[in-house]
Order: C-alpha cells, then sequence, then structure tokens
C-alpha cells in the first residue's frame, strides 16, 4: 500500500499528511488516490499496449523479412539445382556427341585411307591440304609435290572447265556445298582424265573444304561401249525393218500379179484388199527404218497421212471425187498398238471407198486420232456417204472387213461405236 502512495501522491502530499499517518486519511482522500491510481495504471497500462504493438509490428516486420530471405533462398536452391540437371543432361549430350563426332570421324577416316574414291581438303585460295593416294593416282602427282605445294585445284581444271569451277565455288561460298558436276582434270603428265567432282564446306572451319573426286575413266570406256553396241543394234533394227517391209511389199506385188490373171471380180477384189492390209504393215516398217533415231514407237499423225494417201491412190477412183482430212494429235503409237490402228483405218476406208459413195456422188472421207482422256484414244474414221444399211450388227456380219475390224479392236482391248445416218462415222476407243 505504501508504494502505491508513493506512485500516487507527491512528496508535498505526503509532508502534508505529516504525523497525521495513513490513517487519518479521509474517505474522500482515498476516493481521490484510488481514481489518481486508476488513472496511473490506465496511463501504464496504455504505453505498456503501445510498446507491445510496436514490438508485435517490430517482430511482424522481422518476420516477413526473414520469409522472404527464406523464399529467396528456395528460389536459388530451386535455381541451383535446375542448373545442375540442365549441366548433367548437357555433360551426357556433350558425351554423346563426342562419341558420335569420334565414330564419325573413325568411319570417315576409314573412307579417306580406303581409296574407294579421291579425297582432298583445301582451303579457297587453291592449296591442298591433304589428300588421299586415290586422289593422288588420279591426278599423277606425288606427296612430295603436295607438301612442295605444286598441287593446286585451280590450277588442275583445264581452261574450258574453269568456268564449272568458279561456278561450284560461288554455290559453296553460298550454300555450303556444290552441285556434283562432271569435268576434267590435268595430270602431271598432261593427259587429261575425266571425273565427277563434289564439294562441301568444313563446318568448324569455314574456310576450308572437303572436296570428292570420283575417276570417271572407266565410265567413259563402257559408255562408249555400249555406244557402239547400241549403234551396231540400231543397223541391225533398221535393217531388219528394211528386209521385213521389202518382203512384204514382195508379198503384195505377187498378190497384185496373181490378181491380173484372175476373171472373178470378187475373188480379185479379195485380192487387192489383202494386198492393201499388206502394204499398211509394210509402211510402219518403212516408216521406222526411215526414223533418224531407232524407236518402238510412230509418230500417229505422220503414219495416218501416209496411210490414207497410199489408199486414195490405190482407188483412183471414187477418190477423185473425194475430199480427205486427216487430224491427229501428237500422239505416238508402240508398234503393237499402230499395226492394228493402221489396219483398221484401211478396212474402214476402203468400205467407204467401196460403198459408200456410188453413182459418182461426192464427199468427204475424214479420218481423226485424239486423245480425249490420259491414257484413251479415240480413233475415228467417217464418211459423208450414204451410211450404213439398216440393222447392220458389225459383230454379227459375214463381212470379212467388218471381222477383221472386230478381231483389231479386241486385240487393242477396245470397243466400237457406231453413227450410220448421215453418213458412216467409226469410233474405237482403247487404252494408249
Amino acid at each position: 500500500m505504501n508504494a502505491i502512495i508513493e506512485h500516487v501522491w507527491t512528496p508535498d502530499e505526503l509532508a502534508h499528511q505529516g504525523s497525521h499517518g495513513i490513517d487519518n486519511v479521509t474517505a474522500e482522500e482515498l476516493e481521490l488516490l484510488q481514481q489518481k491510481n486508476e488513472a496511473v495504471l490506465r496511463r501504464a497500462n496504455a504505453r505498456l499496449e503501445q510498446r507491445v504493438r510496436a514490438r508485435t509490428a517490430e517482430l511482424a516486420q522481422t518476420n516477413a523479412a526473414l520469409q522472404a530471405e527464406i523464399q529467396a533462398h528456395k528460389q536459388v536452391e530451386h535455381e541451383r539445382t535446375r542448373l545442375l540437371v540442365r549441366e548433367q543432361a548437357l555433360r551426357r549430350e556433350l558425351e554423346v556427341a563426342v562419341a558420335t563426332l569420334r565414330t564419325s570421324e573413325q568411319r570417315f577416316r576409314r573412307l579417306f585411307d580406303a581409296n574407294i574414291i579421291g579425297i582432298v581438303f583445301s582451303d579457297f585460295s587453291g592449296h591442298e591440304i591433304e589428300v588421299n593416294d586415290a586422289f593422288l593416282d588420279l591426278i599423277g602427282y606425288t606427296r612430295e609435290d603436295l607438301q612442295a605445294g605444286r598441287v593446286q585445284w585451280n590450277m588442275r581444271t583445264p581452261p574450258e572447265y574453269r568456268h564449272l569451277d568458279a561456278h561450284a565455288e560461288a554455290e559453296l561460298k553460298a550454300r555450303g556445298v556444290c552441285t556434283p558436276f562432271e569435268t576434267e582434270y590435268l595430270r602431271k603428265d598432261g593427259r587429261r582424265v575425266p571425273v565427277l567432282v563434289g564439294v562441301a564446306r568444313l563446318e568448324d572451319t569455314p574456310e576450308q573444304c572437303v572436296g570428292f573426286a570420283l575417276d570417271l575413266r572407266e565410265h567413259r570406256r563402257l559408255e562408249a561401249q555400249l555406244r557402239a553396241s547400241l549403234q551396231e543394234k540400231e543397223v541391225l533394227l533398221k535393217e531388219m525393218h528394211h528386209r521385213v517391209k521389202n518382203n512384204l511389199q514382195v508379198v503384195a506385188s505377187l498378190l497384185d500379179m496373181q490378181a491380173d490373171r484372175i476373171e472373178d471380180l470378187s475373188i480379185r477384189t479379195m485380192f487387192e484388199n489383202s494386198q492393201q492390209r499388206i502394204r499398211s504393215i509394210a509402211l510402219i516398217h518403212e516408216i521406222l527404218y526411215q526414223a533418224t533415231d531407232v524407236v518402238a514407237h510412230v509418230r500417229a499423225a505422220d503414219y495416218l497421212s501416209q496411210l490414207s494417201q497410199q489408199l486414195f491412190e490405190a482407188y483412183p477412183s471414187p477418190s477423185d471425187r473425194l475430199i480427205l482430212r486427216v487430224h491427229a494429235e501428237p500422239l505416238w503409237l508402240a508398234v503393237p498398238t499402230a499395226i492394228p490402228c493402221g489396219l483398221i483405218v484401211t478396212e474402214l476406208v476402203t468400205n467407204s471407198f467401196k460403198h459408200a459413195f456410188p453413182n459418182g456422188l461426192m464427199g468427204e472421207i475424214h479420218i481423226t486420232l485424239r486423245q480425249d482422256s490420259p491414257g484413251t484414244c479415240n480413233l475415228i474414221v467417217g464418211d459423208t456417204g450414204v451410211g450404213l444399211p439398216e440393222g447392220l450388227d458389225v459383230h454379227a456380219t459375214e463381212s470379212l472387213g467388218w471381222q477383221l475390224v472386230c478381231i483389231l479392236t479386241e486385240q487393242l482391248r477396245g470397243t466400237i461405236a457406231l453413227e450410220g445416218h448421215g453418213g458412216t462415222t467409226v469410233t474405237i476407243t482403247f487404252p494408249l
């Protein structure tokens, strides 16, 4: 109680009490004392709460800073772990790349030392850095010549081929590799050797490149031998076409001679028709014999024009009253296709001559060959004559000509379409 009083009462107030003592304090004084004491306690409590709040805020700030530091440390540890994992992955990739590079170098070294083709390392100034024995054998120089600097790639090409070197160098600098090209090398002894050359720039040393040179001498020798053999076969093939054509003409002439002795007009007509069929086949061999290059195909336009003209000359009447029109697209027909086509045209045009223009009737005969769709061809033979008899079935007729047309169409794996009004039009559709 005394301590409380000392905190509440001032020294003057205590002195004033003097001898009265604490027992002489009145109730009012005690109440006042209690009020002052409560005020002091409130102020002390407020100051304490303020200090607690300040300390709490300080602790919260310190804790936030500590949490941020911990988070930053975790982030650093996470980044460190990620970098360690990445480093290990890169190390493994590097090991694989080194192993792959070592394997590639070993393989290339085996190719280099195998001397299958000539291999040369050089720079763009023309100096040969390293070559294999196959390349030295190709150009006729020694390794001592190489070491002495007497071997330069830009000086071993003949003048007429150096523009190819310039083009290859420009392509090499632009793309890192040049398209392989054929050229010639000048050997040390002055002889020329044909080669196929390819060059690629080195990635690790862009000013250097590796070149490959393939010796074409054996290839050229075999090519010349093959060309001579082919020329010989071409001569033999032309001779064969010539002899076949001559033999067919002999057969046609024999039939003609025999027909002259036949008085029966129907039999003579049969002989004449056979002659025309033989001549249509002979014409193919004559075209092949006269061709500048040996091929197994006949130009359709030339063949049909010559064949139709040949038929017109064989039948001076009624051809003098008719107009012939031939239209053929620039197609090439294989011989197994051209022969049936020629025989079909012969039969149909001959039939038009004989039956389509009676009593001096004038008109037109047209022959068309066109490709309406890829792989499909239409052969159209027609006239402006009197047309076909009513009810004619070309597949059931006894006419040898129509029977031949049907057989030849089957041989072409084709189909027949007929129009017999206002003239006759026969369309043969077959695959090329």
